[in-house]
């Protein structure tokens, strides 16, 4: 990149790139950059051919000559060679040894521990550090690869890899500098990686998927003639973790954006995903209602949606179990099934309280100086109409637009008098799989001629938006993972990634490698080398899993959830487990030992608890439902 940069500023300038080290006096091969840039593996320019009185040879650990296209060690003959190093006996006898290939007496080559391989076309190719190359779990690893191929990576400014060891295993560890320099979501534990590739801190990712889903895939915050422009205004009131934040920063540039989220959890979720992706995004960790006072909010742990100041947990769980019904074409008829439904979203729903203050939307309009809202959208959890009516008369007309997410049948009836009463055209609408619930969606636009009048019929995808792509500069271990994952084998993916803002240096300019930190921990293990299941229930509970998943490779290591495992797949997992082993495993067991391995151990305490041998797993199969 650096060439094709210096030949569209210099197009008259002629560049070489020039290698030899100091012990032979510097000069040893050049290669001119044309027009076309040859292609080589490591993404760099070749380093050419031999200077004048310069020999070179690519030589295996027994001092031979490698074919074109094998690597080996770069040995370097020819008068440019120096005596030794001073006072160093020792490391010239290694480093500088008599040359097999001349006949000239007391001749000698210079092992510069480079490695390099000869390309079709005679000239040589860096490709790494001979003392870079090391032995992981029995695979010879050259650690020079990894770094490359993390540099092709767009957002990665410069990259060094680590094998470190500790009482347990050797271990690769990468670390990163990156191109943009804040990288708000990096320590966020946990985070994800939308489908479309933007990485976002979250919650739980069952959650996150039906939000995405929600916001980005059906677009819902869009339809009926709401627009998202350049420059726009917009409140998001009940942000939860921002993913509309993220979503509206992605359709349109330069947003001046107000997001309110209460729920401590969910806010700094909100707060690291406004940072990464939001342009002009205040964040705000507080309700709106019609008085400026506090309240107690109870906040589901494993739903955050639900979250809010008048939940309700039996209410809650009769909308989550009909949203789940809803999606089947036919009647649920198996029992246990049913039972273990109720079970799971008992479990989600498990609750605390946290306090949190509340302030009227007119005071925060008075106090941020909003001249105009192009955009107010509320999903609140029953606290819609409070939010209304924490507006002043003189506010309602800098309101362009509306989108309301009502979830309390008796708020609707109000909700629209307003919207009549301060001229708003507007439309209810529930999506089929909210059927048998109370929440619905209110559209409202102030006729006008920039914003236009409300549309009423729409068909199902007729305004979805094409997003552009994701910022590449945004990074994430996980996807820093994926990538690797992509080009290398397992073996040569790193335990362990850490973000720097620049490298140490020697003296003499290069990266200091023993001054690299050492990852905490618990970063070590964000990442598992692949093992074949051994046991009989280690392989009876992988094929289970394969089967389930679709996964073709599965190790013992591997975790349900990171493999796309989600919590009513982990219904019927436990369902085949029970039936296959003939033991009481839970979907407790399953969240709490995800991997093949844990929930192996499990399994067969359960099995001496009882006494009882594992059968061979079946092939019945039940209902598959999404949360």
């Amino acid at each position: 990149e650096w060439i094709a940069q210096l030949q569209a500023l210099a197009p008259g300038c002629t560049i070489y790139n020039h290698y030899g080290p100091t012990e032979t006096t510097v000069g040893v091969l050049t290669c001119r950059a044309g027009a076309q840039l040859p292609g080589t593996r490591s993404g760099t320019l070749a380093l050419g051919r031999p200077l004048p009185n310069s020999r070179v040879y690519i030589l295996d650990g027994n001092a031979q000559p490698v074919a074109v296209g094998e690597q080996g060690e770069l040995c370097i003959g020819g008068s440019g060679v120096a005596r030794g190093y001073l006072n160093r006996p020792d490391l010239t006898a290694e480093r500088f040894v008599p040359d097999p290939f001349n006949e000239q007496p007391g001749a000698r080559l210079y092992r510069s521990g480079d490695i390099a391989r000869y390309l079709p076309d005679g000239n040589l190719e860096f490709c790494g550090r001979l003392d870079h190359q090391i032995k992981l779990h029995g695979y010879r690893v050259e650690l020079g690869e990894i770094e490359a191929t993390l540099r092709g990576r767009r957002g990665i400014g410069d990259a060094v890899v680590l094998a470190r060891e500790d009482a347990h295993d050797k271990q690769l560890i990468a670390y990163v500098v990156p191109q943009r320099a804040d990288q708000p979501l990096w320590d966020c534990n946990p985070s994800t990686v939308l489908p479309d590739g933007a990485p976002v801190a979250h919650l739980n990712k069952n959650e996150t998927d039906y939000i995405y889903n929600e916001i980005f895939v059906l677009q819902a915050y869009l339809r009926h003639g709401i627009t998202l422009r350049d420059g726009a205004c917009v409140l998001d009131v009940g942000a939860n973790i921002g993913l509309f934040t993220v979503f509206a920063n992605r359709v349109a540039r330069g947003l001046r954006m107000y997001s309110f989220e209460p729920n401590p959890a969910a806010f700094a979720c909100l707060k690291a995903n406004a940072a990464a992706w939001g342009t002009a995004v205040k964040c705000l960790p507080i309700g709106l209602s019609r008085d400026n006072s506090s309240a107690e909010l109870t906040f589901f742990e494993g739903m955050s949606l639900l979250s809010g100041f008048h939940t309700d947990a039996a209410t809650e769980r009769e909308m989550v179990k009909n949203y789940v019904l809803n999606q089947q074409s036919e009647p649920l008829g198996d029992a246990q099934l049913l039972a273990q439904i109720e079970e799971l979203i008992d479990d989600r729903l498990h609750s605390t309280t946290v306090p949190a203050q509340l302030r009227t939307l007119s005071s925060v309009i008075a106090e941020e100086g909003i001249e105009q809202i192009d955009l107010l959208k509320i999903n609140v959890e029953k606290s819609e109409l409070e939010v209304l009516l924490g507006l002043d008369a003189d506010d309602w007309p800098r309101i362009r637009q509306l989108v309301i997410e009502v979830d309390r049948q008796d708020n609707l009836a109000p909700i629209v008098a307003l919207l009549d009463r301060h001229g708003f055209e507007h439309l209810v609408e529930q999506d089929p799989l909210l059927r048998k619930t109370e929440l619905c969606y209110v559209y409202a636009i102030r006729p006008s001629a920039e914003y236009g009048r409300l549309v009423r019929q729409q068909r199902a995808t007729e305004h979805v938006r094409r997003l552009p792509a994701a910022d590449q500069d945004i990074l994430v271990p996980a996807i820093l993972r994926e990538h690797l994952k992509a080009h290398l084998p397992p073996h040569m993916v790193p335990s362990a990634y850490v973000l720097m803002e620049k490298f140490p240096l020697t003296s003499n300019g290069k990266v200091d490698r023993h001054a690299l930190p050492d990852p905490a921990g618990d970063v070590r293990q964000s990442s598992v080398e692949f093992v074949s299941p051994q046991s009989e229930t280690e392989k009876a509970l992988a094929a289970i899993w394969t089967e389930l998943l679709k996964v073709d490779k599965l190790g013992i290591n591997d975790d349900f959830f990171d493999l796309g495992g989600h919590s009513l797949l982990a219904i019927r997992t436990v369902s085949k487990i029970r039936d296959a082993f003939q033991v009481d495993v839970t979907l407790r067991n399953l969240f709490e030992s995800p991997t093949v391995a844990a929930l192996a151990a499990v399994i067969d305490g359960l099995q001496w608890l009882t006494g009882e041998a594992a059968p061979a797993p079946d092939a019945r199969d039940r209902e598959e439902i999404e949360l």
